[in-house]
């Protein structure tokens, strides 16, 4: 079975719903509400024979007897947990003779948007750090091609590193620098470290040399 998900703002927390027992029952129909609206657009034949053309994202169709089921609470009882979360505008009503359709106002903040950010902000992070490691990778690759004593270009460009400055000599349990290995490679290697606890200098410097 697929694992789904969704997400609670910590702000739940401060609500008054997280914090006062008494609205225990308010509490689970939101959660019960969040985990069964739709996550994207829907217009199978389940939501025709409703009576609806489709369900928008935040969207769940129930009625109260359904949820009553489901949750082990009375009529009354989940009237007065939708009464109350419409009154707090955390949801809108449209009724029907046999069903109502729940709509979870700001659903995009909570579920939707947020993600898309952040997926957005992931891939441009790693798309950074690509270039910058493709970058330092050429770079070494061109010190590897001159001869020791000698620069690329005498008046702008360093010779090689000293292999000394900054490159620890193994005993630290993840072997022995390559050569070619300098303090810049030390540095991006244990910040990839606790991605690949086992990886070593030596693994680390061939998968980004290929």
């Amino acid at each position: 079975m697929k694992t789904t998900y969704i997400k609670l703002d910590r702000k739940l927390l401060e609500n008054k719903y997280f914090k006062y027992p008494g609205k225990a029952q308010q509490l689970r129909v939101w959660i019960y509400l969040l985990m069964h609206a739709a996550y994207t657009p829907k217009d199978d034949e389940d939501i025709k024979r409703y009576g609806y053309d489709h369900l928008e994202p935040g969207q769940v169709i129930r009625s109260k007897e359904t949820i009553g089921r489901d949750l082990r609470l009375k009529n009354h009882q989940v009237k007065a947990a939708l009464d109350a979360l419409k009154k707090d505008n955390m949801i809108t009503t449209k009724s029907s003779n046999k069903n109502t359709l729940i709509t979870i106002v700001n659903w995009a903040v909570y579920q939707g948007k947020e993600k898309q950010n952040d997926q957005q902000n992931d891939h441009q992070n790693d798309q950074r750090r690509a270039t910058k490691m493709t970058t330092k990778m050429t770079t070494n690759k061109e010190y590897k091609e001159i001869p020791y004593g000698y620069t690329k270009n005498k008046r702008n460009t360093p010779g090689p590193p000293s292999p000394s400055a900054g490159v620890p000599d193994g005993s630290d349990g993840y072997g022995a620098p390559p050569p070619g290995w300098d303090q810049e490679c030390e540095e991006q290697f244990l910040k990839d470290k606790p991605y690949n606890p086992r990886q070593t200098r030596l693994e680390w410097w061939q998968f980004w040399k290929e």
